[in-house]
């Protein structure tokens, strides 16, 4: 079968094997979409572990990712991704209106309750920026 994992945010995980994620369900293809990995630490092994099953990698921020995979990566960032302390992206942030739009982004919010696609494109991870002062768009 196939997963998806879409617009989360995997940052300042810890372990002793793997910090973030691992496959190893030959069944199993993993699509990350939309994601931001960083700070995630490991005392031995890998921050991302990929098994028979695989994954694909695609639009994703990925930092301190080590030993990794033999997955399909493809639009990936390995630039600091310029979080907040609250996981919400600075201005200049490569996360930043750097996401892939999907349909139902549309009428949903993100982890603070404020709509998913703020400027045209989603932002890349759980959160979306909010510019300071007052916004108007027209559609």
């Amino acid at each position: 079968g196939i997963s998806l994992v879409e617009s989360c945010t995997f940052v300042e995980n810890v372990g002793t094997a793997w910090a973030s994620v691992e496959n190893n369900n030959s069944n199993a293809r993993i699509t990350f979409r939309n994601n931001v990995w960083a700070g995630n630490k490991t005392t031995a092994g890998a921050v991302m572990a990929i098994g028979a099953g695989g994954w694909l990698i695609a639009n994703n921020c990925v930092v301190d990712a080590r030993n990794d995979t033999t997955g399909t990566w493809t639009d990936v960032t390995t630039d600091d991704p310029g979080l907040k302390r609250d996981y919400v992206p600075k201005a200049g942030s490569p996360c930043v209106n750097n996401g892939l739009n999907q349909a139902w982004m549309e009428s949903a919010v993100d982890l603070d309750g404020n709509p998913r696609i703020l400027y045209d494109t989603v932002d890349i991870g759980a959160f979306e920026r909010r510019q300071n002062g007052t916004i108007i768009q027209l559609r």
